[in-house]
């Protein structure tokens, strides 16, 4: 069974170009750091802080991002986690893993961010407390109309369970570096159940 949710990520719904063309992502889960957790039974899951005694290993997120039907590079992709995750202090790890944009490595042109800029994040006091971004660094970093990204990172392993509950996305043309204009974000999202 593939339990491989892939939802719309509403992106402003503003210049969206055809009815079901809109950006999109899919979020996959790999195999816990520590030695004493087998695979997750699902492509979506984490298993929480401490079953069978684990505690600070990590977990690969696999982030694959389609800009489809957009009116602008994408230069930010924000999640926000249900309130009993805070990136502040579970920050995914930094730097990420690595970026793959449109087939190129971009891994130098993205990073994290979180609302204090803490754990190697960097600091944006417009997301929210349960919310960390994706960011492009450079000009080059962005996700080009009609292109794709796969973006790894690794997550500490969670202190709470959270089943069936949703992560939101938005995906931002925001250009917090100044690299072209574009619209601010909106308050829209895209929902993926995790």
């Amino acid at each position: 069974m593939t339990n491989e949710a892939t939802n719309g990520l509403d992106v402003y719904g503003n210049g969206v170009i055809g009815s079901n063309t809109q950006a999109s992502y899919s979020w996959q889960v790999g195999k816990y750091s520590g030695a004493q957790l087998a695979t997750p039974r699902y492509t979506q899951m984490m298993y929480r802080s401490g079953t069978d005694a684990a505690s600070g290993g990590t977990y690969p997120l696999t982030i694959t991002v389609n800009n489809n039907g957009a009116p602008a590079v994408m230069y930010e992709l924000e999640f926000v986690m249900p309130p009993t995750v805070d990136p502040n202090i579970l920050t995914p790890k930094v730097p990420i893993v690595s970026a793959i944009v449109n087939g190129v490595n971009e891994t130098a042109n993205w990073t994290i961010y979180n609302q204090n800029g803490s754990n190697g994040a960097t600091g944006d006091a417009t997301l929210g407390p349960s919310a960390f971004a994706l960011v492009a660094t450079a000009k080059a970093g962005g996700i080009p109309i009609g292109k794709s990204a796969t973006f790894i990172l690794n997550m500490p392993i969670l202190l709470s369970a959270f089943p069936f509950q949703e992560i939101g996305a938005t995906g931002d043309y925001r250009d917090v570096h100044g690299y072209a204009r574009a619209p601010r974000r909106s308050t829209r999202s895209g929902r993926q159940t995790c």
